[in-house]
């Protein structure tokens, strides 16, 4: 009897510690600062590998065909990041709505796009007074 108990504790162990390792991993949400600074640390990176492998080269440690093949390599993935930098940009800029302020007055300048605060009657970039928004 008491080998049984002690199988079955041994196999509730057992299971309780695989069984995180069986389960398919979450998919990691990643913030949109968080990602911007990844794809600008990607671009660094690649860029930093292409001065390198130039500085390699003109020092004789690589040959042309060498050098040919890596900066291709790292010239994709600058410009994998920088695509997705321009990505990153664009889905945080906003265009102007009416439904963006209760006070029924624009939200954006007309003139240069800044946003405007709550209280603001002007411009603080641009200097253009706030106008009103016509709702139909």
């Amino acid at each position: 009897m008491t080998i049984a108990v002690a199988v079955i504790m041994i196999f509730a162990a057992a299971a309780a510690i695989a069984l995180p390792l069986l389960r398919p991993p979450a998919a990691a949400e990643i913030a949109p600062d968080e990602a911007t600074e990844l794809h600008e640390r990607e671009k660094h990176v690649a860029l930093l590998a292409i001065r390198e492998a130039d500085f390699d080269r003109a020092m004789g440690k690589l040959s042309d065909d060498d050098h040919a093949s890596l900066r291709q390599i790292y010239e994709e993935r600058a410009l994998g990041a920088m695509n997705a930098l321009k990505a990153d940009e664009r889905a945080t800029e906003r265009t102007p709505r009416p439904s963006d302020t209760k006070s029924g007055r624009a939200a954006f300048c007309v003139r240069c796009g800044a946003t405007f605060a709550e209280v603001d009657k002007f411009c603080s970039d641009c200097g253009s007074g706030r106008p009103r928004l016509v709702r139909s």
